[in-house]
């Protein structure tokens, strides 16, 4: 994308849970059951996760509920399939819907300097209410694009969904992209069939099984820097920007300024 005075400006798309709000909202819910002496395998909580996502894209007018109405419908039908009683419900609404604000709103700062750069987006798989969370969360305006796969009918790994995004964002061209995500095959690999850029959000440890040529970042802060030096390795070898090498990783132990 060309800005008025010709400079070049990229597109940075991020996935919603499990990347601009931390660690995946179902790990936190199950979190809960846990400490409230409740012990499920990981295959029985996700069947109760897709009961709650699949009895929320059935409820009529989602778009427009809260965060706190959303995360109560989804709570009371996980319990309700996990054979859970109610109890305390109130509480672990309140307690979840506080840290999942706080932890979008931590973000603010480095998506602003972003901004002031990029063209900024979301691409969520979720049921429909993501943009009216993030006008909760204050952080609507600085996305150019939100897209809700639930509003829109299509879900990552879908290409067409990153096709939908660059239409949006202003007709954007895919080798201009970026797309950080935590999941390895919904955002990642997705990403990268689409023609996209993509940077894996995710730890060191997380990422050890993976392609080592993607780079990963440990925090949103660090995306700017990666995004940069790629541009200027591409710059310098006259090569493709999916041609990533491990140098290019952002760790603990490297500089995390924007």
């Amino acid at each position: 994308m060309m800005t008025h005075d010709g400079s070049s400006r990229r597109v940075v798309a991020f996935d919603y849970g499990g990347t601009l709000n931390g660690t995946p909202p179902r790990e936190r819910r199950w979190a809960f059951y846990a400490l409230s002496g409740f012990h499920f395998s990981r295959d029985r909580l996700r069947a109760a996760h897709r009961v709650a996502r699949d009895r929320l894209l059935a409820m009529p007018g989602v778009a427009s509920m809260s965060l706190h109405e959303g995360v109560t419908h989804w709570f009371r039908y996980e319990m309700d399939d996990l054979g859970l009683s109610g109890n305390g419900l109130d509480r672990w609404v309140d307690a979840f819907c506080d840290d999942e604000l706080r932890r979008l709103r931590s973000n603010r700062a480095c998506l602003e300097r972003l901004a002031t750069e990029h063209v900024l987006a979301v691409i969520s798989n979720n049921v429909g209410n993501v943009p009216r969370i993030l006008a909760e969360a204050g952080l609507a305006d600085l996305f150019t694009a939100i897209i809700d796969s639930a509003l829109c009918g299509l879900r990552k790994p879908d290409a067409r969904v990153f096709r939908h995004c660059e239409r949006l964002v202003g007709d954007a061209g895919p080798a201009d992209c970026w797309l950080v995500g935590d999941n390895w095959e919904k955002d990642v690999q997705a990403a990268l069939a689409a023609g996209w850029n993509a940077i894996h959000f995710c730890s060191d440890a997380e990422a050890s099984h993976r392609d080592r040529r993607v780079p990963r970042v440990l925090a949103l802060s660090d995306c700017a820097s990666v995004i940069n030096r790629v541009a200027e390795r591409v710059s310098m070898t006259a090569g493709h920007t999916h041609d990533y090498d491990q140098s290019i990783n952002v760790s603990a132990s490297t500089d995390r300024s924007v």
